[in-house]
């Protein structure tokens, strides 16, 4: 189905092609792509540079490459320190003849060794009057906070390296379809339709494993031991010989291990999400609401009870979705040097009671915040606040996954930068922390842009928390990482 649907998305770039009336190869021509013209703060664009290396009859050639690398300091031992070496060349093709709009973004990334080519974007935007339609693999953004958002949950995310990279970059595009309709000066409304869901990415091994994902593992790896023996004892029992018994054993334990972890097949119109949104502009205020279809990105898993494995038993989790509407508000006002900003949004799920452990709580989760710029310099601080409070506690028991003593979570997120020589030097302290447990993320920066075409950038992420907790679980994972990025 999905080969299907990525063929149907490069027929749509070929049609834009063969509409356009203008072929010329003058580079003076005025159809030229240009987000300042064409974009909204809705879509993510990838694409870094403002610096193209070609522009041919409107198609736009410009791109980044990042060499960073990463070392976990062993104070103690710096020479034994591990470092990773991982670069990373982004390639944009924009297109445009004024009445289409076309982007596709390849990265090229080599981690350890491996070397691989992703489709990061790929999508095609139609003009229609007050109307403009977009299909493709596509990246958007809903939401008015900095780096963090309560009603942004249509593209899957990936963690798979925690939260090193910036959101933008954390977001995995999906196959979407998007209808925009401009009403008036400042009005537009969305109608977003995704066909499918698709899961959030974690890392399954290695040092960005998360503790929960660990525990999980761990608990399946005692699960089939204790499979394991009694198989074999029964195989064994029935009058098999041991050696058999032991291979009989081991072929079956490894079938078992392929299948051990069952997720709901979420290629599937029955997963299909879609949203509304509307946002508008009144004096200095920005603002929107919203309502979504969509699943709860955490999914409930169904564990396996250790005391109750026979021979006979079938162990394995299994992972499943809690389908959900979101319905949101945000806001975003300017008031002299302060940019106050704010989402909130109520998640309501089939679990009305709380009483069902195989469905997720239905919530509410607010983000409250605002940036300031100091008359001194150019100093910037940014300041943000994060909670969210789990409705219908009352019937939760011990066997529900959600069972807490705690159905509550704060978290503040800041920001304080400044920025020397003409912006060309940027220095920053940035950083969260988890209210209720007390762990953090701290991260000190510094930034010289050369020519505004290479950057080089020192940064150090510092975790701190006990080891049940959201940054805490890395507390051994602090690193620095040098990078030097070249835009073309």
């Amino acid at each position: 189905m999905k080969k299907i649907i990525y063929i149907f998305i490069i027929t749509l770039f070929i049609i834009p092609l063969l509409w356009s009336q203008d072929f010329s190869f003058d580079s003076s021509d005025d159809n030229s792509f240009s987000n300042s013209e064409f974009g909204d703060d809705s879509f993510i664009d990838s694409g870094d540079s403002s610096f193209y290396i070609e522009d041919i009859g409107g198609l736009q050639i410009s791109g980044s490459l990042d060499i960073p690398v990463t070392m976990r300091p062993q104070w103690n031992s710096l020479g034994n320190s591990p470092w990773i070496f991982s670069p990373e060349l982004i390639t944009n093709l924009d297109y445009s003849n004024g009445k289409t709009d076309l982007k596709v973004v390849l990265s090229t990334k080599t981690d350890k060794e491996e070397t691989s080519i992703d489709l990061d974007e790929a999508w095609v935007r139609l003009y229609m009057g007050k109307a403009d339609l977009e299909v493709g693999l596509m990246k958007i953004l809903w939401g008015k906070g900095d780096e963090i958002h309560v009603m942004d949950p249509l593209n899957s995310m990936d963690y798979s390296k925690f939260i090193e990279p910036d959101y933008n970059e954390r977001k995995q595009a999906n196959i979407m379809v998007r209808l925009n309709l401009n009403i008036g000066d400042s009005a537009r409304t969305e109608f977003v339709f995704l066909p499918w869901f698709t899961p959030d990415t974690y890392a399954e091994e290695g040092s960005w494993l998360m503790t929960d994902m660990a525990a999980l593992q761990t608990t399946g790896k005692t699960a089939l031991e204790i499979f394991s023996a009694a198989y074999h004892t029964a195989l064994v029992g029935g009058g098999m010989e041991t050696g058999l018994a032991a291979l009989a054993t081991a072929q079956k334990i490894s079938e078992m291990e392929r299948t051990f972890m069952r997720e709901e097949n979420t290629n599937a119109l029955k997963y299909a999400q879609g949203g509304i949104r509307f946002t508008n502009t009144s004096g200095a205020l920005d603002w929107g609401l919203g309502i979504i279809r969509s699943f709860v990105r955490e999914p409930v898993i169904k564990g396996v009870d250790l005391t109750l494995i026979t021979a006979a038993s079938d162990p394995h989790f299994e992972l499943s979705y809690t389908p959900m509407v979101m319905v949101a508000q945000e806001a975003a006002l300017v008031i002299k040097n302060f940019n106050f900003k704010e989402e909130v949004a109520l998640t309501l799920t089939e679990d009305w009671e709380g009483a069902d452990p195989d469905l997720k709580n239905s919530k509410v989760e607010w983000l409250l915040g605002f940036d300031y710029n100091i008359p001194l310099n150019n100093i910037n601080i940014n300041l943000q606040t994060k909670g969210s409070y789990l409705l219908n506690t009352e019937s939760i028991t011990v066997f529900d996954p959600e069972y807490s003593d705690r159905y509550y979570n704060n978290m503040i997120i800041g920001s304080l930068s400044d920025s020397y020589f003409y912006n060309a030097l940027k220095l920053s302290f940035s950083g969260s922390w988890n209210v209720e447990d007390n762990d953090f993320i701290l991260i000190p920066e510094l930034e010289y842009t050369f020519r505004e075409a290479v950057t080089f950038n020192i940064s150090y992420h510092i975790y701190e928390g006990e080891q049940d907790s959201l940054f805490g679980q890395f507390d051994d994972q602090d690193n620095i990482t040098l990078s030097c990025r070249m835009n073309f």
